[in-house]
């Protein structure tokens, strides 16, 4: 019975620390590996063979001398690397372990010597220590990086979650606003038939955007099918104003931030004079891994005319997020912005 409750008690802790497990598993057959690298290449060098002269029994038997001096001073440097984890300046943090390492070698041989009483080829000796020290702060330094990098990545896809939900809260009031304005109006005239229509653009809209909430990429199949949309509601403003043209692949699958190509024509119809004296031509250009949204600048001379670049800023920083960047260009009158496939 108590035998049982060990054997279940080393099952749960395995299962608890798999990860440290396998590790120290990987490090001890690294170092025997090593071992048996160094031993090879040292009776090569001395007697022409990688063994002595042969004799493979002397091999098996020496091996254990190099190996567990080596898987000590292995587990020291780790603890080393361990204590000075904290300390940001890296000169600082390899020039300690460095010392600790080397104090670390010399009492391992030491030890080595009082118990064994074989003699010590030192010079070989601290290669190795050394050898073996380069190898875990390599790992080290490598692994906190990855770690470093690895956070980084989360806060700017946490950060770019809160600011797509941003965008949706500035995005909906306004445009809603808008909307119940214009049906207000056709109401007003009694006009049934567009009222109705309106209403049923406007439905499937926001049923778009309920089915995109939490979702950071969407298709641009699903993102021009909202967008389409969103085009027949503002349309009843603008009229034939406002030409929308498309380029592409409509049906492609490529991946894109959502709402992304609705906040470009937003930004368009927002900053820009539309009307029957200068109608309002936009192209969305879909590429192989990326789209354009591109107009003629006719630009409001209002105030309230004038950019925030809070849209724009709110793209690059959701791209930014997956490692991708916007680009932004105007080549005289032309007005472009580039959103890459995620």
């Amino acid at each position: 019975m108590k035998s049982k409750k060990i054997i279940n008690f080393a099952i749960t802790m395995g299962k608890k620390h798999k990860r440290l497990i396998y590790n120290a598993l990987g490090l001890t057959l690294i170092i025997f590996f090593y071992s048996v690298f160094f031993q090879a290449t040292y009776c090569w060098m001395r007697f022409g063979s990688p063994t002595f002269n042969g004799d493979w029994g002397s091999f098996i038997y020496s091996l254990p001398f190099n190996f567990v001096p080596f898987l000590i001073i292995a587990i020291a440097a780790l603890w080393s690397v361990w204590l000075t984890r904290n300390i940001a300046v890296l000169w600082k943090k390899i020039t300690l372990d460095l010392l600790m390492a080397s104090c670390i070698v010399i009492i391992v041989n030491i030890l080595f010597l009082l118990t064994t009483g074989l003699e010590i080829n030192w010079g070989g000796t601290v290669f190795n220590g050394i050898m073996i020290w380069m190898g875990i702060e390599f790992w080290a330094v490598s692994l906190q990086r990855q770690r470093a990098l690895i956070r980084e990545s989360l806060l700017l896809k946490e950060n770019a979650a809160h600011k797509l939900q941003l965008l949706q809260s500035y995005v909906n009031p306004h445009f809603l606003f808008n909307s119940l304005d214009m049906l207000c109006s056709m109401i007003e005239v009694d006009e049934k038939k567009q009222s109705l229509e309106f209403i049923e653009n406007l439905t499937a809209y926001y049923r778009g955007m309920l089915r995109r909430k939490n979702v950071m990429k969407v298709t641009v199949k699903d993102e021009l099918e909202t967008v389409f949309c969103y085009l027949k509601i503002v349309s009843q403003h603008y009229g034939d104003n406002l030409e929308v043209k498309v380029t592409g692949d409509r049906d492609t699958d490529m991946m894109i931030v959502p709402f992304s190509i609705q906040l470009l024509i937003e930004n368009v119809l927002k900053h820009n004079v539309i009307s029957a004296t200068m109608p309002m031509t936009i192209t969305i250009s879909i590429k192989e891994d990326a789209i354009t949204v591109s107009n003629l600048c006719h630009p409001k001379s209002t105030e309230t005319g004038r950019s925030t670049g809070m849209g724009l800023k709110y793209l690059s920083s959701m791209y930014a997020a997956s490692g991708k960047k916007t680009d932004v260009s105007r080549c005289g009158n032309m007005f472009s912005v580039t959103i890459p496939a995620l």
